[in-house]
């Protein structure tokens, strides 16, 4: 039925690849709703904090689903980016963290 819209459940699944810091996964896998037109009704955040002095890095993977279906991440219009999934690093600077790092990959 073409221009039919309906409401999905976005779910999260983040998993740690790498940690230099040995602070441990954060605790970041959850669900949404969206809205009629599939976008995500609150956003979706993952916080690390760092204790002063480390200089150190932490890297996950990021994938989601919709209504239990895999889909593709992508930047679109910014460079043109799809993947499977995210990777994230958050890196640490005398305790010191910088924006992260965010991009799809196959």
């Amino acid at each position: 039925m073409r221009g039919w819209k309906t409401k999905a459940t976005a779910a999260e699944q983040t998993s740690l690849v790498t940690d230099t810091c040995n602070l441990g996964s954060a605790r970041d896998s959850a669900t949404w709703s969206t809205d009629a037109n599939g976008i995500m009704t609150t956003p979706d955040y993952l916080w690390i904090f760092f204790p002063s002095g480390y200089n150190c890095y932490q890297t996950y993977n990021q994938q989601f689903t919709v209504n239990s279906y895999p889909v593709l991440i992508t930047t679109g219009l910014q460079n043109g980016l799809t993947g499977s999934h995210n990777v994230i690093q958050f890196t640490a600077s005398n305790g010191n963290g910088a924006c992260p790092t965010i991009y799809p990959s196959p």
